[in-house]
């Protein structure tokens, strides 16, 4: 029981609220929270406008992981492969937001 709310409520709600305060631009350049890499840490106008296309990006992909973890388990009958679909679904949307996010800004600015 504790193993599925981990899975389809608990991580997609955390990533949800992680990405607010991304999108709202409160976050300033650190090592620890954000999108960072040496692009995005050269300066504050490339490090906002790429944790501002995270922050949305996370917020789609938790916003996703929290309604397939609602809706998959009354799909599909054989609940221990619902869930693992669940946690690999979400783990796709978060990768795809990341990639999303760097192709963006990389194409706002160029190097």
């Amino acid at each position: 029981m504790f193993a599925r709310n981990v899975i389809t409520l608990i991580v997609p709600l955390t990533i949800i609220l992680l990405a607010v305060p991304l999108i709202l631009q409160k976050i300033p350049r650190n090592g620890f929270y954000g999108f960072r890499t040496v692009f995005t840490m050269s300066s504050d106008e490339v490090w906002y406008h790429a944790n501002k296309i995270a922050g949305f990006s996370l917020l789609v992909a938790g916003i996703l992981w929290l309604v397939l973890g609602r809706v998959l388990p009354g799909l599909i009958h054989d609940q221990r492969q619902s869930y693992r679909l669940i946690g690999w679904i979400g783990a796709g949307a978060l990768v795809t937001g990341c990639a999303v996010s760097y192709w963006l800004t990389s194409r706002k600015y160029p190097r």
